[in-house]
């Protein structure tokens, strides 16, 4: 799913929350933990990569969720 244009509402960043969760699920099981990235994150979900910070402070945290 891309991701053009900026999460107002809540249900938005809702949404916005869940593509950036399953994107990051795929990616680990594809790459694993070492290979997946923040860069590859974004890539795959259509959002900046400073935008996904917004929702998660670390990778770590991203993937703990």
């Amino acid at each position: 799913m891309r991701v053009k244009k900026r999460a107002r509402s809540k249900a938005e960043k809702l949404e916005r929350e869940v593509v950036i969760l399953a994107v990051t699920e795929k990616l680990l099981r594809q790459l694993g933990y070492d290979e997946m990235t923040m860069q590859a994150v974004a890539d795959g979900s259509g959002i900046a990569k400073g935008t996904i910070y917004l929702y998660f402070k670390s990778r770590e945290e991203l993937i703990l969720r």
